[in-house]
């Protein structure tokens, strides 16, 4: 083998090489469109999404495997730029236990699709962040399924802690 050859063998194996994920890829760079103030980058040897910004006075770096980790982080850290005082995080818990109570109170029975979270924000009497984080956490703790595409449901009672 030439050198010439064996040195483009080497540079292929450098840049294409063990780790490279072209979905990942394209994922990052779509995210990194919808989320400005942020470069998101796939990082095979983490085998990670890596997200930088300097939204915040000290700059942020995340390392996340799953896309929706990465999301959930970024939205921790913008929440957090944007709210210094714990009000939000209030507005938050305040509207998970309004729904838990009209779930357990059977307002909202097993089966049942939950509006919007456009629809729940006035209703709850708070913005759709809140909504937003109330649902995550109701559906982390066993209240809630969320069925892509579909809704968020209600979950039977057996479910529930």
């Amino acid at each position: 083998m030439t050198r010439a050859a064996a040195r483009a063998r080497r540079r292929s194996r450098v840049s294409g090489g063990a780790g490279r994920n072209p979905r990942a890829e394209a994922v990052a760079t779509s995210l990194q469109s919808t989320y400005g103030g942020w470069v998101i980058i796939w990082s095979p040897w983490r085998r990670a999404f890596t997200a930088f910004s300097a939204i915040s006075p000290d700059p942020v770096i995340i390392d996340e495997a799953s896309v929706s980790g990465l999301l959930r982080r970024i939205g921790e850290v913008e929440l957090a730029a944007r709210t210094p005082g714990r009000r939000a995080d209030d507005a938050a818990r305040q509207a998970a236990e309004t729904m838990r109570d009209r779930i357990v109170g059977g307002d909202w029975p097993p089966g049942r699709k939950i509006l919007s979270g456009d629809e729940l924000a006035p209703i709850l009497r708070v913005d759709r962040w809140a909504v937003d984080q109330a649902l995550s956490h109701l559906e982390r703790i066993g209240y809630l399924r969320t069925v892509p595409g579909k809704g968020t449901y209600v979950r039977p009672p057996a479910d529930w802690p």
